[in-house]
């Protein structure tokens, strides 16, 4: 993709982020989260998530990426936890391009982003809702293989299914990413 760029999350990227974030999971999650969470508390309830950690002193332990077009909006954006799990490594904590523009390479590039800010034998993790279909697809088209199903409750307070999907090392994600 053409006008791509990432760069590291800052602080001044909070509302952008809440906003974008809120956005994908309107898009993602409509039916199984409630309404009227979706429309009417996800975004403050993301804004607040993102101030806090956006404001935090940064720990060398986690790491934010936006992606932005040439204009500077928004497009997409990772964060991660290094060496979060000692059996299944960083966890991947968020990963999401902008509705609309998805298949252009977005996730492509922020995983791949993921992949170097880890040693190449590291594993990699991350937890995806059972109803993401379109999510989990990705994931396993990249190698992604799926190791544990666990009951969670989502946070407008429904109960959940949650997969943990895992990589055996960054190198291995990295070789599917091209």
């Amino acid at each position: 993709m053409t006008g791509l760029h990432l760069r590291p999350l800052r602080a001044g990227d909070a509302a952008a982020v809440a906003r974008l974030h809120a956005a994908s999971w309107r898009a993602s999650y409509r039916g199984l989260l409630s309404d009227e969470y979706l429309d009417r508390q996800v975004e403050s309830e993301r804004a607040a998530v993102w101030q806090a950690r956006l404001q935090q002193s940064p720990r060398d332990t986690q790491a934010g990426v936006a992606a932005v077009a040439d204009d500077g909006e928004l497009l997409g954006f990772a964060f991660i936890h290094r060496h979060e799990d000692p059996q299944w490594g960083t966890l991947i904590e968020n990963l999401h391009a902008a509705p609309g523009r998805h298949g252009l390479g977005i996730g492509r590039s922020l995983l791949r982003w993921v992949c170097a800010q880890v040693p190449p034998d590291e594993p990699l993790h991350l937890l995806v809702y059972d109803a993401n279909t379109a999510a989990r697809g990705f994931y396993e088209r990249l190698g992604g293989r799926p190791q544990a199903r666990m009951d969670e409750i989502a946070p407008d307070g429904r109960p959940a299914v949650v997969w943990r999907y895992v990589w055996p090392a960054a190198s291995v994600l990295a070789q599917a990413l091209g």
